[in-house]
């Protein structure tokens, strides 16, 4: 489906981080060398350019239910289709967030699509130095000025689920040891820069080659202040409940 320049990492240039997580951002929804940005019909789609050129993208987002509906699910929830694909020698998981009706739509037309705030909280918790699949792109689909449907697309991040790899007993205590600490590094990272989870479970972290990584990015928060803060780090907290192995 098209051409496309995959490779690995980001894409993004050695040296090249931007000043500030604010530009960051900004850089992020902005076309250019490093961002492919396509709008086409009913669609606004938003691509790393390491993974997708302009003509890869537009083929992609055209047969985006397709793709879906080859792919190789992981989850089929009210709220969310997730699945799995190799492109190009590479995997990918893609979240399709499902339309709830007209309230729901306006909703997330007001305050952004579900899959962009994946995709900016995914480069917010990147370039603050915590762990979670790198976002390849989002597409969200609208009838009219009215968010229809919406798709996170992200790196597979291979590796089991902290409760599953907690729980292996063919992994040393000294291993599991090592991971529980790179979580606490996480979670104090988190406390850190005043960012809540929302959904802070052990499903939601996987440990990966390269240690433990954050899933699941729709819920989080960035709490200016700390008048509502500390309850909902608490909420995370007992969500977790993370004890070290015996």
């Amino acid at each position: 489906m098209g051409t496309d320049k995959s490779g690995t990492g980001s894409g993004r240039k050695v040296g090249a981080k931007p000043p500030s997580l604010s530009a960051a951002l900004r850089d992020s929804l902005r076309d250019g060398s490093d961002v492919c940005i396509l709008k086409t019909g009913s669609f606004f789609a938003v691509f790393d350019a390491a993974d997708f050129d302009r003509a890869a993208a537009a083929d992609f987002v055209g047969h985006i239910d397709a793709v879906t509906d080859a792919a190789r699910l992981l989850k089929n929830g009210n709220t969310c289709f997730v699945t799995a694909i190799d492109r190009n020698g590479r995997g990918y998981v893609i979240k399709r967030y499902n339309p709830k009706g007209f309230l729901h739509s306006l909703r997330h037309t007001l305050k952004r699509s579900r899959a962009r705030r994946g995709w900016l909280n995914a480069h917010r918790l990147l370039y603050l130095g915590i762990p979670t699949p790198r976002p390849v792109g989002f597409i969200e689909e609208y009838a009219g000025c009215l968010l229809k449907r919406s798709w996170l697309m992200t790196e597979l991040a291979p590796g089991p689920k902290l409760k599953e790899y907690l729980a292996d007993p063919d992994i040393t205590k000294t291993q599991k040891t090592e991971v529980i600490d790179r979580v606490f590094d996480i979670l104090e990272r988190l406390e850190q820069h005043r960012i809540t989870h929302g959904d802070l479970k052990h499903v939601n972290l996987i440990v990966t080659p390269d240690g433990p990584t954050l899933l699941d990015l729709d819920s989080l928060k960035i709490h200016r202040t700390g008048l509502f803060y500390g309850y909902h780090r608490k909420k995370d907290l007992d969500a977790f409940n993370l004890t070290a192995p015996d």
